[in-house]
């Protein structure tokens, strides 16, 4: 037997109450736990269109389940989103560090030079100096 009761702002709940003979421990028109669970899962309500579910009537296990199904979807997005922009993140610091980071071997190549370069430099002030000395004496 369906029961039906409105309550302030809208909100509307159905339950369906089944009816039989009295059990030994039962009094007739007295329901039971088992009944109230039966009751329970058949109640509808009218759920409002909150947080990307769209508003519907439904069992309380049912939206509880889309509810859940929603969060659980939004989650997966979410951790997708989150995977793809650390990718992104990890190639542009490869980038950046490829493009300003240090190449060890042009840094040895260019040292190697710059070496061969000052000893060539000091034998060079040397031969002037000796070069000077002589000019010196002659004198």
């Amino acid at each position: 037997m369906p029961v039906q009761a409105e309550f302030e702002h809208g909100f509307r709940q159905t339950v369906e109450l089944e009816t039989g003979a009295a059990g030994p421990d039962r009094r007739i028109g007295e329901v039971g736990i088992d009944r109230h669970v039966i009751a329970q899962r058949r109640r509808t309500e009218d759920f409002h269109a909150a947080g990307g579910i769209a508003a519907q009537t439904a069992s309380l296990s049912d939206y509880a389940a889309t509810f859940y199904q929603n969060v659980s979807t939004r989650s997966n997005t979410i951790l997708s989103n989150q995977t793809t922009q650390d990718d992104r993140l990890n190639e542009a610091n490869s980038r950046v560090a490829a493009n300003s980071g240090v190449n060890l071997d042009e840094e040895l190549t260019s040292l190697s030079s710059y070496q061969q370069a000052y000893a060539a430099s000091a034998r060079m002030l040397t031969v002037l100096d000796q070069l000077y000395k002589t000019l010196l004496d002659i004198q």
